[in-house]
C-alpha cells in the first residue's frame, strides 16, 4: 500500500515537473516570437524582411554557434550593430532561456 503511495506521488511530482517545463519553454518560444523573430525569422536563418535590410546573421552562423553562451547573452543585453539592446526590456533569465532556445533552433 505504501509503495503504492510512494509511486503515484512520484509521478505526480514529475508530472508537474514536466509541465511547468513546457509552459517555461512556451513562454521562451512566446519571447521570440515577439523580440526576435520579426528579424531572425521562425528558423533564425534572418529571412526576413527586416532580416534582410539589416543583414541579420544566421544562428547557425560558423560565428553564432562557436559564441559563447555569455557572449551571446552580451549581445543580447547591449545590443550589437543595428540589434537593439534587450537588457532593459528582459530579465537576464528571460535572456538566457532565449539563448537556450536559439542554441535549440540549430538541432532541429
Amino acid at each position: 500500500m505504501i509503495s503504492i503511495r510512494k509511486s503515484t506521488a512520484i509521478l505526480f511530482v514529475a508530472f508537474l515537473a514536466s509541465a511547468t517545463f513546457t509552459l517555461a519553454q512556451s513562454d521562451t518560444q512566446a519571447t521570440f516570437v515577439s523580440k526576435c523573430q520579426p528579424c531572425h525569422g521562425p528558423t533564425g536563418d534572418g529571412n526576413t524582411p527586416m532580416g534582410k535590410k539589416l543583414g541579420v546573421v544566421k544562428f547557425s552562423s560558423e560565428d553564432v554557434v562557436k559564441s559563447s553562451d555569455a557572449s551571446l547573452l552580451a549581445i543580447a543585453k547591449n545590443g550589437k550593430g543595428q540589434m537593439p539592446p534587450f537588457g532593459n526590456k528582459l530579465s537576464e533569465a528571460q535572456l538566457k532561456d532565449l539563448i537556450v532556445y536559439i542554441r535549440s533552433l540549430n538541432a532541429k
